[in-house]
């Protein structure tokens, strides 16, 4: 399932496998996005449930502000929050 969720005042893209299974989030390097991960998805969403996003300024993800100039602390500021974000909706589950 592809989605997309506002946070830190981004808009994020993300796809979604699986349901009521033990969730990963699968975060992808530098200069990729979460695609990098497809040929692992058909055999991990047996198992758990998969939570794969576009960090900001990667692949679909919507960014109105964002520049791929920023320094190395504040993509991981990013990335940490995107973190925090999933934290929150995984425990919600």
């Amino acid at each position: 399932m592809n989605k997309y969720f506002r946070y830190n005042q981004l808009k994020i893209f993300y796809k979604k496998y699986g349901e009521k299974l033990p969730p990963i989030i699968l975060i992808h390097g530098f200069a990729e996005d979460g695609e990098v991960w497809r040929e692992q998805i058909n055999f991990l969403k047996k198992y758990f449930m998969l939570l794969i996003p576009d960090l900001p300024g990667s692949g679909n993800s919507k960014t109105d502000n964002y520049q791929m100039s920023n320094t190395a602390s504040q993509t991981t500021n990013s990335q940490l929050s995107t973190i925090e974000f999933y934290a929150d909706c995984v425990h919600a589950l």
